[in-house]
């Protein structure tokens, strides 16, 4: 019984890291996204199916404490080097070589499973299809040795021009990678929240409302002040050449007529102030 427990040991190791294989495959395919998951969800399972193939290499290559000790005594007699020898099951009785092989194929999966099958088929499909002695059935099983080497040439140049592509991809990624820092975190809702917070009342008054315009512009739907709604317009030469013609017309202010003005200027004056002392007092 200790012998089974220790193959039921080894079972649930090989179906766990299987799981975790599969589990690993899918999430690099990012359930069919055209992008990539974060890196360190990558690495954190990745490290996990390690630590699986670790444990498992360690229960392969596990010798119990007796049989050490027992080699150590004897020295380089006793060979145990295969732990799984002693799990073997014999049959009692003999058995034929027929027999022997429909055995081993009832209990050995000879046969893949089917997601790998099924991703095989699909590798296969698509590169028959960039093959050009494909048809639309696949490539043919019988053809000549002239026909074979066309099949071999053709993968051959496909494998060149994946590796051409992958390491034209590498390269990119390469320069690309000091270019920018792949670690900043934009948060632009954080940061207009933070500004509405920090705003103050004279900046709420202020309200203006904007519009974009396709060419980045910005229309601002604010009355102008009163002192630039009558702005006045540049005159035309027209309105010019009347104001200079006018100006020229009109003959200009007489000497006579400024010492007429002085004259009644002082007049008034002194009529002013003379009524003002003839006046009785009140």
């Amino acid at each position: 019984m200790q012998h089974v427990g220790q193959l039921e040991s080894l079972k649930y190791r090989l179906n766990q890291l299987n799981e975790s294989i599969r589990s690993l495959q899918f999430f690099i395919h990012n359930n069919g996204h055209p992008s990539m998951p974060p890196w360190p969800d990558i690495l954190a399972r990745y490290n996990l199916l390690l630590s699986q193939i670790h444990a498992l290499f360690n229960a392969l290559s596990y010798i119990p404490q007796q049989q050490q000790q027992q080699k150590q005594q004897e020295g380089s007699r006793l060979n145990i080097t295969k732990p799984l020898q002693n799990l073997v099951v014999y049959p009692s009785v003999l058995i034929t070589p027929h027999q022997l092989d429909h055995g081993l194929q009832q209990l050995f999966r000879t046969s893949q499973t089917p997601e790998v099958l099924k991703e095989e088929d699909g590798i296969v499909r698509r590169i028959g299809s960039m093959l050009k002695t494909s048809t639309p059935e696949g490539v043919p099983l019988h053809q000549t040795p002239e026909g074979c080497l066309q099949v071999v040439q053709e993968c051959t140049e496909i494998k060149h021009e994946h590796d051409a592509r992958v390491e034209r991809a590498v390269r990119a990624v390469t320069l690309l990678k000091d270019r920018y820092d792949w670690h900043a975190r934009v948060e632009p809702q954080e940061e207009q929240e933070q500004e509405e917070q920090d705003a103050t009342p004279e900046d709420e008054n202020m309200n203006i409302n904007t519009a974009n315009v396709d060419d980045g512009d910005i229309i601002m739907d604010v009355p102008p002040p009163p002192e630039f709604e009558s702005e006045p317009q540049p005159p035309t030469n027209n309105e010019a050449q009347n104001d200079w013609n006018s100006e020229a017309s009109t003959p200009p202010l007489a000497q006579s007529d400024a010492v007429d003005a002085a004259s009644v200027t002082e007049a008034v004056l002194g009529e002013s102030s003379t009524g003002a002392s003839d006046a009785p007092p009140g």
